[in-house]
């Protein structure tokens, strides 16, 4: 096994690594591969794939948006945007509801790409809770940038004496980033928010078992399963096995 890129993980990066590793296909019988950006390199890709003649196991974020997608020889395996997005939702309405929290407000603090799982946040959310008031901000998976929006969001708020009641962000760097915010923030307005972040991050795993914060639950991708899924379709594929083009795994949330 090579890992290549090391540092750079852009998707026009990726696509330059992908073509190094053509020139060396006689040293690899298969290929597990984490695309980055995959909207502007999905042709790189469907290239590589069919140049390259081996399986592929594509895992976390999908390059391809149906089965019927994908190369011939390739598989997927990892969690459906959507489906985090979703229980992400039904968590937050189900604590909101049991605090009678309503009509509220919610900050929802999105990526550079995943947008299924902002936007069906967003339809779960508001179908549950028609009176919500939702507001965007977009701070590329960073925890300094969702830090500095938070603080902002908290403070075009406090012109209203309105609360923040939620926060949904679309991994756990940017509610980690949040949750650094919030101590800093007037109390009237953040003093009983909850955050809710995805991917299960350690850290974010401790923050919520350390507990009272406003972290309190997390939507977990367990790399482990990921990774011990993708080895196995992987196995299977240069058996001359068929698999399943789109392996999705159980979404949980932990809180």
């Amino acid at each position: 096994f090579r890992s290549v890129p090391d540092r750079d993980f852009s998707g026009i990066s990726q696509a330059d690594h992908l073509k190094r590793v053509m020139r060396r296909r006689r040293d690899y019988a298969g290929g597990i591969i984490m695309a980055n950006e995959s909207a502007g390199i999905r042709q790189e890709l469907t290239r590589f794939c069919a140049r390259a003649r081996m399986p592929v196991v594509f895992v976390d974020g999908e390059p391809f948006g149906a089965a019927d997608d994908y190369p011939p020889g390739t598989a997927w395996v990892g969690y459906h945007d959507d489906e985090l997005g979703a229980a992400a939702a039904e968590w937050a309405v189900a604590w909101l509801r049991r605090r009678g929290r309503t009509p509220l407000n919610a900050l929802v603090l999105t990526g550079t790409c995943r947008p299924a799982r902002e936007e069906r946040f967003q339809e779960v959310l508001s179908a549950a809770l028609p009176d919500a008031r939702l507001a965007t901000a977009r701070a590329d998976f960073d925890r300094p940038r969702a830090r500095e929006a938070a603080r902002k969001h908290v403070g075009r708020l406090a012109g209203s004496g309105q609360p923040l009641d939620l926060v949904f962000c679309t991994n756990d760097e940017m509610a980690l980033g949040v949750a650094d915010a919030l101590p800093f923030a007037e109390r009237d307005i953040v003093h009983d928010t909850v955050i809710v972040g995805v991917d299960g991050t350690p850290q974010a795993r401790a923050l919520i078992d350390a507990g009272p914060g406003p972290l309190r639950a997390t939507v977990v991708q367990d790399p482990w399963k990921v990774a011990e899924t993708a080895a196995d379709l992987m196995d299977r594929m240069i058996r001359g096995e068929t698999v399943a083009v789109r392996t999705g795994l159980p979404v949980r949330v932990e809180d």
